[in-house]
């Protein structure tokens, strides 16, 4: 049971609140991906699989495990965001389990194996813990909150980014039908998830004492790893999708674009966060 070391906060912001609401309003009203209508008659089956093999390979391999890392277990009670977790989870697993489907046809037409979604897989530790300590006490479980999401921001941003580098070069290829009917409504999707995670974010440090900005910070800058490269056997299959993405194998923007995510959720007073990205994406390209 949760220890009330403190009242509920009563506060003015409301408005920031309603911005979390507006957010999750949007993500339930989006169209949903249709596999049916998703165009797999490839102009040149052979270019894609030379260009994209590692990228949509891996990409498929996270959609399908994220459904099964059973992040409910995260937060087991709705308190502090009213229930707006629990609402995200409900369009979020569909939506992943959708896009590893969809992208589980495509390795299929492209002839590249595709990864199992997960069938009651246990839940992992690293959750199990970080649930347990969110029921301590009310700031801990916030602070739990606050892990969550601005990791999930981080990694929506990747994703997205991913994605919309693979748009490019498909449309290089002139797989346009491609693009239009699978990789738009991937960004899609992904850029919803994104405006969530990245609002409650927002929402959650700006009523957060200082010490529990610190506690999400340290816990991050020490341990991320991009989604699906957390194992050290999953590192080389994260490194040749940057090396596919990469411009002339520099992975800078990607780098960037993740890094400056976690500064604005997670920097106080403006400070630059040490560049905890790279050396996560160094790793990942060293193995």
């Amino acid at each position: 049971m949760l220890t009330q070391d403190r009242p509920a906060p009563t506060r003015p912001d409301a408005v920031d609140r309603d911005a979390v609401g507006t957010k999750l309003a949007r993500l339930e009203s989006k169209p949903s991906l249709d596999i049916g209508e998703v165009d797999y008659d490839l102009r040149d089956p052979d270019a894609v699989r030379a260009r994209l093999a590692a990228p949509l390979a891996y990409s498929q391999r996270v959609e399908a495990m994220v459904t099964g890392l059973s992040i409910e277990t995260l937060m087991p009670r709705t308190g502090t965001g009213d229930g707006y977790i629990h609402r995200f989870l409900a369009v979020w697993t569909p939506d992943e389990q959708g896009h590893a489907l969809a992208l589980d046809r495509l390795l299929t037409v492209l002839d590249i194996e595709p990864f199992p979604l997960p069938q009651d897989e246990p839940v992992p530790l690293h959750n199990r813990l970080a649930g347990l300590l969110g029921t301590m006490s009310q700031r801990m479980h916030e602070t739990v909150e606050l892990v969550y999401h601005a990791v999930g921001a981080m990694n929506e941003r990747l994703a997205f980014s991913a994605y919309e580098r693979m748009s490019e070069i498909l449309t290089e290829l002139g797989e346009h039908a491609l693009v239009d009917t699978l990789l738009k409504p991937l960004r899609r999707d992904e850029s919803a998830h994104l405006g969530y995670y990245r609002t409650a974010a927002r929402e959650l440090r700006d009523r957060l004492d200082r010490w529990q900005i610190a506690v999400a910070r340290g816990v991050i800058t020490h341990t991320y790893s991009p989604v699906g490269a957390g194992e050290k056997k999953d590192k080389p299959a994260f490194a040749a999708t940057l090396r596919s993405l990469g411009d002339g194998g520099d992975t800078g923007d990607l780098v960037d674009r993740v890094q400056l995510i976690a500064e604005s959720l997670l920097s106080v007073d403006e400070r630059k966060l040490r560049p905890f990205v790279r050396k996560s994406f160094d790793r990942c390209l060293a193995v």
